[in-house]
């Protein structure tokens, strides 16, 4: 670790002075330019452009990725065996081949529920899906036409909330 020349202190540079020792030695305009700066705080400017220039898709594929990992666990807290069972599991590579295709097949592929989940006997489709908003209208479901698993649960994570919807 660099150490003040002067005073043992803390430096960023070896053989240099710290900041202290070095405003004791008298102001100068160095002193001055480094003492505003600070003041400038450049990164907080920076920040919200680049929150602009965010692809809010991606933002949204990480919240969905999050929600699914929490149902994910609070089903296997309850006693549930979970199985990854939407397409980005189960035929892992495919959503880049999907790009553009238009059909039955297809659009069965992209409707995949999230997971399966198994106790005493039974099975069930979950499907998870993250709403800031809290609002899952039937619309946001039938999107691709008739949703293929009617059996489906679905589970809205929401900012406040948790819901499973039959």
């Amino acid at each position: 670790m660099a150490e003040c020349k002067k005073c043992g202190e803390y430096t960023k540079f070896d053989g240099g002075l710290c900041y202290s020792c070095y405003k004791k030695n008298g102001k100068s305009k160095d002193v001055v330019v480094a003492e505003k700066e600070p003041k400038k705080k450049v990164e907080k400017q920076s920040t919200p452009k680049s929150k602009k220039t965010d692809n809010p898709w991606i933002s949204g594929v990480i919240k969905g990725r999050i929600a699914e990992t929490i149902v994910e666990e609070l089903f296997r807290s309850l006693g549930f065996q979970v199985f990854s069972y939407g397409m980005e599991n189960s035929i892992p590579g495919i959503k880049d081949l999907l790009k553009g295709v238009r059909g039955d097949v297809s659009t069965n592929i992209r409707q995949m529920p999230d997971f399966v989940v198994f106790k005493d006997n039974q099975a069930h489709f979950i499907e998870v899906k993250y709403r800031a908003s809290g609002e899952l209208k039937l619309k946001d479901i039938a999107k691709y036409g008739d949703y293929p698993f009617e059996n489906a649960l679905f589970v809205l994570v929401t900012k406040k909330h948790i819901k499973c919807i039959s």
